[in-house]
């Protein structure tokens, strides 16, 4: 099972990575996780928009996303596939 965190998106740093501010973290996760981690984004959903393109990235600042994660890159940022809530 995947490790899942939940969170408000704080800052969009480009069009595949964002800061979210963890709210949450899933019972059974493996590892440990900061109040602030940066995200790359592996795929993403928006149950009311489908999946949500490339240009349209800032309009999820301040949203809750679940971040079903899938890893980490060379550089500790998470990499997971988000769903915004």
């Amino acid at each position: 099972m995947a490790d899942t965190i939940w969170g408000q998106v704080q800052t969009v740093l480009g069009p595949d990575i964002f800061e979210v501010l963890v709210t949450r973290e899933g019972e059974g996760n493996a590892f440990d996780y900061g109040p602030m981690e940066r995200v790359r984004i592996g795929a993403m959903t928006d149950p009311g928009a489908g999946i949500v393109p490339d240009p349209d990235r800032k309009r999820l600042i301040d949203k809750h996303v679940r971040c079903s994660i899938l890893g980490r890159d060379s550089k500790s940022t998470i990499i997971a596939d988000v769903t915004v809530l």
